[in-house]
């Protein structure tokens, strides 16, 4: 009996890590998703109301109890913690940063596929979140765009991003590739990339656009670059 356990327990973990790692593998964190995938995706996306959205955005959040009455039921998106809708009951606002907050949402899982298409403000910061996003899907009415600490890794497709992105931050996760300043959004003001992975700049900024933590990455730049060049000089 005592080995039967052993082997049921074996199994249990076995079915949590193929899940965990299916999550990984979404294709919209690999990159670019396939069209099959983008175009299944984006009929069940607009086949579904905001109510719908948020429910998926948060299917795999630890505490979903937070969205929820007494019942398990979820409450009206309305009604759900630092969620602002208009008058039309469109989500605008998802503010679950937290600092101020008092969503929890630490070490959950989010794909920010299922942003509502209305939303202009979705804040996670210091949530430690681990999600994936692609640049392109994001809502296009969004201004503020605020992941900071959180588990996000991967490029942004800098020309995809919503037009009306007023701010962008990134801090603090594992980001990493090329930051086309060219392609940025024309009305984007302020661009958050301290302790990213971010290493390759081209182009060049608008004065009206704040960039934090752009000089401290191309001093690491500079200074990877050096040590490289010294390795290839003591090799030769």
């Amino acid at each position: 009996m005592i080995l039967g356990a052993h082997y049921i327990w074996l199994l249990v973990i076995v079915i949590y890590l193929f899940g965990t790692c299916a999550f990984f593998l979404h294709p919209m964190w690999s990159g670019t998703p396939s069209p099959e995938a983008e175009n299944n995706d984006a009929t069940t996306y607009e086949s579904l109301n905001d109510q719908q959205r948020m429910e998926r955005l948060v299917e795999h959040v630890q505490r979903a109890d937070q969205f929820a009455d007494l019942t398990g039921e979820y409450l009206p998106v309305c009604m759900w913690p630092n969620v602002e809708c208009d008058g039309n009951q469109n989500v605008v606002e998802i503010n679950w940063n937290a600092v101020w907050s008092k969503v929890y949402l630490q070490d959950s899982l989010m794909d920010l596929w299922w942003l509502p298409s209305k939303l202009q403000i979705f804040d996670i910061g210091y949530s430690q979140v681990v999600g994936v996003f692609f640049a392109a899907r994001l809502p296009r009415t969004l201004r503020e765009f605020i992941i900071n600490a959180c588990m996000f890794q991967g490029t942004i497709d800098w020309p995809s991003l919503p037009e009306n992105l007023e701010i962008l931050d990134v801090s603090n996760t594992q980001m990493r590739g090329g930051i086309q300043f060219d392609k940025l959004p024309p009305s984007l003001k302020q661009l958050r990339i301290q302790n990213t992975d971010f290493d390759d700049f081209s182009g060049s900024s608008k004065s009206t656009l704040t960039v934090v933590g752009i000089s401290e990455l191309k001093r690491r730049v500079s200074a990877r670059k050096r040590v490289d060049a010294d390795d290839s000089f003591v090799l030769e």
